[in-house]
């Protein structure tokens, strides 16, 4: 890269130093100039590379050579929000440490899911299916009791309580952070009781009064976009640009929650794959994932078993557990940093070997 663009790049980094993600990150002691490991999702080599500091000597050095591996292959937006990203999030009885990805097991309570999972809210074989998700390497589990899939129709408030607040009671003795899928304020309140660490939101808690049934809790939230509804999203979904256009509605979200004095510790976001979007427009968000890392957030993908999948392999969706695999790989390539998925031991074996990848000298 010629001189212009290193002071490009060079110029891309001090703007983001003093941005909001910037001063958060130096507010918990990660100022990106101080030395320490670097906060950056696809190499550990910016900053710090094996056998050296990065003092005023080395760090122009090491910055011009990961600055131009990075220019090669992406746009300079990109280059500014996949090199800063929170590492700690706020979940319920957990601080998380992502600096390294985590892996989130689906949990389906539903007796309609899209993968034919469902446990219809049994709660010893939701049990049996945690302690096995856990055994094979899971970090959080992600409890849901209504379908979203496309075409699907709601529950009622009480049905998906009578499924949800029973399996959270049960699985909260096992000291891990358990995510709740809903979108019902009613259902957000009873599962907040029961014991629940994170709310995942398919709608961004958009819905009247979802804001207020967890803004003063101290529960992580997992903003998701969504265009439509589950009955009709995937009804010729519709976008100018897909990524810009979530990218903005995440940060509508981002202002609103903070607005209402949700730390921003506690935020998470989804891009949503499969939700009111078409294939092309899926596989675009996974390729520039990490422009959803709005302010430095971290993102959480879920693409497990989804058709995207299927539409490139055509495999069924129970047999969709290479391509799902795959893709929670390049999803953390990209910048991710919770993936969600049905398959957690496959899931464990190619971020093993993704992290060797990243770490190599």
């Amino acid at each position: 890269m010629n001189a212009p663009g290193v002071k490009v790049a060079g110029a891309l980094l001090k703007e983001l130093r003093n941005s909001l993600a910037g001063k958060a990150l130096r507010a918990r002691g990660r100022d990106p100039f101080d030395g320490q490991r670097p906060l950056d999702p696809f190499t550990d080599d910016f900053f710090h590379a094996p056998g050296t500091t990065a003092t005023s000597q080395t760090r122009s050095s090491l910055f011009q050579k990961r600055a131009r591996h990075f220019l090669k292959s992406a746009a300079p937006s990109e280059f500014a929000e996949a090199f800063f990203f929170m590492t700690r999030f706020a979940c319920g009885r957990f601080d998380l440490d992502l600096s390294t990805p985590r892996i989130m097991a689906i949990v389906n309570l539903t007796d309609d899911s899209f993968s034919g999972d469902g446990l219809r809210g049994n709660v010893a074989a939701a049990l049996r299916q945690a302690e096995k998700a856990l055994e094979d390497g899971a970090d959080l589990l992600d409890l849901g009791a209504e379908s979203t899939r496309p075409g699907s129709d709601p529950v009622s408030d009480a049905q998906e309580i009578a499924r949800i607040a029973p399996v959270v009671e049960a699985l909260f003795r096992l000291n891990v952070p358990l995510s709740v899928d809903t979108l019902k304020p009613a259902v957000m309140r009873a599962a907040l009781a029961a014991g629940a660490d994170m709310i995942n939101d398919i709608k961004g808690f958009g819905a009247p009064d979802a804001l207020e049934a967890v803004a003063g809790s101290r529960c992580g939230l997992c903003v998701m976009h969504m265009q439509g509804e589950p009955r009709t999203m995937q009804r010729e979904p519709y976008y100018f640009d897909v990524v810009a256009d979530v990218a903005d509605y995440l940060a509508g979200r981002v202002r609103t929650l903070v607005a209402a004095g949700v730390a921003r510790e506690r935020i998470m976001l989804d891009p949503g794959f499969g939700f009111g979007k078409s294939v092309d427009h899926n596989y675009s968000m996974l390729k520039h994932c990490a422009r959803f890392a709005v302010d430095g957030l971290p993102v959480l993908v879920g693409l497990s078993r989804k058709s995207m999948l299927g539409a490139v392999t055509g495999k069924a969706v129970h047999e969709r557990i290479i391509a799902s695999v795959t893709g929670a790989a390049l999803a953390v390539e990209h910048g991710a940093r919770i993936v969600r998925v049905h398959d957690v031991a496959a899931t464990r074996e190619a971020l093993q070997v993704w992290r060797a990848c990243a770490e190599a000298a």
